[in-house]
């Protein structure tokens, strides 16, 4: 066993009672996370809560008072503005910072990474100590990064529907009251500017009126152009809220610069990282596929019938595994192995 495979790192998940950092911890379980110790934080209102790691309990710490010194690394799954005011302070301290709440994504000087498309951006993460990931993004990127490989991704159209879990556990529960009320009869109480999440689809521009709302469409092209390099790739998304627990659900239209055929996309994502293809006769559900697995799921691969280098595409992910959590538990893998 080399130094490598035996050094143990210091890793702290910050966030950790929220539903991303309880899937961060349970991902460093799973795949056997080289930590020698693990530090559970969040807010004040959580000291003193349990978590759980691999089947142990973890005390949960409070972010405020805690002191970063000895940690190698600090993954923050929290609201922006936490990170904002928490990130200094582990880099100060020494710790390597994985961002997984968009906070740190427009800095020039901190990579954005999807470990299929660019780890080799981890490379610069010694700037400014912090590696930003970019969300439902890191779930897209498997897919269109073979694609764009190979012919040349110049127009991307995207309309993605987000689960309530991506705003939090309260959305979560709320949902299943609404929905408890609504089978049972019952009226849905609301507060005066309150959207009703259940048996309803809201576009993004009200969700994010009601201040929880899913990333704009513009960070979704800002973020799928920087990972994978080309800032010429014209962009356009839609989002919207639909009343599903867990999973994101998307269609894809791709305009290639060059022709290329469905059979040959099949091929190539069949051999993509992170990918699983499904048959033609299979179509992928958030629900019956993607939740609690880290694949993207693909299926529908098909021409688009009024381009005549397009394509259309249908993807599904664990917005918790793939669409978050994983991401940054894959980049500090490769932080330990080629940086740390």
């Amino acid at each position: 066993m080399n130094s490598v495979q035996a050094r143990r790192y210091a890793v702290a998940v910050i966030g950790a009672t929220g539903m991303v950092g309880e899937a961060v911890l349970s991902l460093l379980a799973e795949r056997d996370f080289p930590a020698g110790k693990i530090h559970a934080l969040a807010s004040a209102r959580s000291f003193g809560e349990d978590v759980d790691y691999g089947g142990r309990s973890l005390p949960v710490g409070d972010l405020a008072a805690f002191d970063f010194a000895g940690v190698d690394l600090a993954i923050f799954a929290v609201p922006p503005a936490v990170a904002a005011e928490g990130i200094p302070r582990a880099v100060a301290a020494g710790s390597v910072a994985i961002d997984l709440s968009g906070q740190f994504a427009d800095e020039a000087d901190v990579p954005l990474v999807v470990p299929e498309a660019n780890p080799e951006a981890l490379a610069d993460c010694g700037r400014r100590g912090v590696v930003a990931s970019p969300g439902i993004v890191s779930a897209l990127i498997p897919v269109l990064k073979p694609l764009h490989a190979a012919a040349g991704i110049v127009r991307l159209r995207l309309g993605l529907c987000q689960p309530v879990s991506a705003a939090g556990r309260g959305a979560v529960e709320k949902l299943a009251r609404q929905t408890a009320a609504l089978l049972s009869a019952q009226p849905v109480e609301l507060a005066p500017d309150e959207i009703q999440a259940a048996f309803n689809v809201v576009p993004a521009t009200l969700a994010e009126a009601a201040g929880d709302g899913p990333p704009p469409a513009s960070r979704l092209a800002q973020d799928i152009r920087r990972v994978l390099g080309d800032a010429q790739i014209a962009i356009d998304a839609s989002v919207m809220r639909v009343p599903v627990f867990f999973g994101y659900s998307c269609q894809v239209w791709v305009e290639t610069r060059e022709p290329i055929e469905p059979v040959t996309v099949s091929k190539l994502l069949g051999q993509a990282p992170g990918v699983a293809l499904l048959s033609s006769s299979i179509r992928p559900t958030a629900v019956g596929h993607a939740s609690g697995r880290d694949e993207v799921f693909v299926g529908t691969i098909r021409r688009d019938q009024a381009q005549a280098c397009g394509l259309y595409l249908w993807v599904v992910a664990d917005n918790l595994r793939k669409g978050s959590a994983l991401n940054g538990v894959q980049i500090a893998e490769i932080l330990i192995k080629d940086y740390i």
